[in-house]
């Protein structure tokens, strides 16, 4: 079930903390009023293939480096499941 990402104050920014853009090899994710444990965070591609996959992210209010590999650049969506709920945000990864 997809949910708004308002819902859990989802922002996703890059080291010069522009929203929804990933700079290179990493990013930083803040979220809250997540009540579940199993958090994880998956990056799928305009084709619709997952490119990236974390899981057990950290339940925490404050911002948290996420490193993943280098990726063309383009427009991705990060999907959080969290909540037994699926939250997606568009994002521009950028060399």
């Amino acid at each position: 079930m997809e949910a708004s990402v308002k819902e859990i104050s989802l922002k996703i920014t890059s080291s010069d903390y522009i929203d929804n853009m990933i700079k290179g090899g990493s990013f930083y994710i803040q979220f809250s009023n997540i009540q579940s444990r199993d958090i994880k965070l998956d990056i799928i591609n305009s084709m619709g293939d997952r490119v990236f996959q974390k899981d057990k992210l950290v339940n925490q209010m404050g911002p948290q480096s996420i490193s993943i590999n280098n990726l063309n650049a383009g427009i991705y969506f990060v999907r959080i499941f969290a909540n037994n709920k699926v939250y997606i945000q568009r994002v521009f990864i950028t060399q």
